[in-house]
Protein backbone atom coordinates (compact mmCIF):
# COMPACT_ATOMS: atom_id res chain seq x y z
CA UNK A 1 0.00 0.00 0.00
CA UNK A 2 0.95 3.82 -0.99
CA UNK A 3 0.06 7.34 -0.37
CA UNK A 4 -1.09 9.45 -2.12
CA UNK A 5 -1.83 12.91 -2.21
CA UNK A 6 -4.79 14.02 -4.08
CA UNK A 7 -5.20 18.28 -4.42
CA UNK A 8 -8.24 19.29 -6.08
CA UNK A 9 -9.38 22.88 -7.41
CA UNK A 10 -12.92 24.00 -7.64
CA UNK A 11 -15.08 25.98 -9.44
CA UNK A 12 -16.24 29.71 -8.87
CA UNK A 13 -19.65 27.73 -8.14
CA UNK A 14 -19.45 27.97 -4.71
CA UNK A 15 -23.17 27.70 -4.14
CA UNK A 16 -23.59 24.32 -5.82
CA UNK A 17 -20.35 23.66 -3.94
CA UNK A 18 -21.95 24.36 -0.90
CA UNK A 19 -25.29 22.25 -1.25
CA UNK A 20 -23.82 19.23 -2.31
CA UNK A 21 -20.77 19.32 0.63
CA UNK A 22 -22.74 17.71 3.24
CA UNK A 23 -22.97 14.55 0.85
CA UNK A 24 -19.55 14.94 -0.42
CA UNK A 25 -18.83 15.08 3.58
CA UNK A 26 -20.70 12.05 4.09
CA UNK A 27 -18.79 10.38 1.37
CA UNK A 28 -15.24 11.15 2.61
CA UNK A 29 -16.19 9.92 6.00
CA UNK A 30 -17.42 6.08 4.69
CA UNK A 31 -14.03 6.18 2.78
CA UNK A 32 -12.13 7.28 6.24
CA UNK A 33 -13.99 4.68 8.49
CA UNK A 34 -12.82 1.68 5.65
CA UNK A 35 -9.57 3.32 6.18
CA UNK A 36 -8.71 4.71 2.59
CA UNK A 37 -8.61 8.12 3.30
CA UNK A 38 -6.50 9.23 6.18
CA UNK A 39 -6.99 12.97 6.01
CA UNK A 40 -8.63 15.73 3.93
CA UNK A 41 -9.84 19.53 4.33
CA UNK A 42 -9.57 22.52 2.08
CA UNK A 43 -6.91 24.70 1.80
CA UNK A 44 -6.28 27.69 3.22
CA UNK A 45 -5.19 31.35 1.58
CA UNK A 46 -4.75 30.23 -1.35
CA UNK A 47 -6.45 32.35 -4.72
CA UNK A 48 -8.65 29.48 -6.01
CA UNK A 49 -10.51 27.43 -3.72
CA UNK A 50 -9.81 23.83 -3.33
CA UNK A 51 -8.59 20.92 -0.76
CA UNK A 52 -6.00 18.33 -0.09
CA UNK A 53 -6.65 14.68 0.28
CA UNK A 54 -4.62 11.92 1.65
CA UNK A 55 -5.31 8.31 0.42
CA UNK A 56 -3.75 4.65 1.46
CA UNK A 57 -4.14 2.51 -1.68
CA UNK A 58 -2.79 -0.04 -3.87
CA UNK A 59 -2.26 2.10 -6.66
CA UNK A 60 -2.88 4.93 -8.53
CA UNK A 61 -5.25 3.44 -10.19
CA UNK A 62 -7.42 2.82 -7.71
CA UNK A 63 -7.48 6.42 -6.11
CA UNK A 64 -8.67 7.70 -9.80
CA UNK A 65 -11.26 5.21 -9.29
CA UNK A 66 -12.14 6.13 -5.67
CA UNK A 67 -12.82 9.87 -7.00
CA UNK A 68 -15.12 9.24 -9.65
CA UNK A 69 -17.52 8.53 -6.85
CA UNK A 70 -16.92 12.25 -5.02
CA UNK A 71 -20.04 13.71 -5.08
CA UNK A 72 -17.82 16.79 -5.70
CA UNK A 73 -17.03 15.12 -9.11
CA UNK A 74 -20.47 14.28 -10.03
CA UNK A 75 -21.72 18.40 -9.67
CA UNK A 76 -18.54 19.35 -11.65
CA UNK A 77 -17.42 21.43 -9.52
CA UNK A 78 -14.03 20.04 -9.51
CA UNK A 79 -12.27 22.04 -12.17
CA UNK A 80 -8.59 20.74 -11.52
CA UNK A 81 -7.41 16.89 -9.73
CA UNK A 82 -3.27 16.25 -9.17
CA UNK A 83 -2.91 12.70 -7.74
CA UNK A 84 0.78 12.18 -6.62
CA UNK A 85 2.38 9.28 -4.58
CA UNK A 86 3.33 10.36 -1.29
CA UNK A 87 6.91 8.75 0.26
CA UNK A 88 6.36 9.56 3.72
CA UNK A 89 10.34 9.69 5.04
CA UNK A 90 9.10 11.58 8.96
CA UNK A 91 6.16 11.38 11.13
CA UNK A 92 2.65 10.72 9.42
CA UNK A 93 -0.08 8.03 9.19
CA UNK A 94 3.42 5.37 10.39
CA UNK A 95 6.43 4.86 10.87
CA UNK A 96 9.27 6.31 9.28
CA UNK A 97 11.13 4.32 6.75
Amino acid sequence: MAYYAVTYRYSDDEQTRMEVRPTHREWLAKLADAGMLMASGPLANVQQPGALLIFQADDKANVEDLLTNDPFAEARVITETTIDEWDIVIGGFGQAR
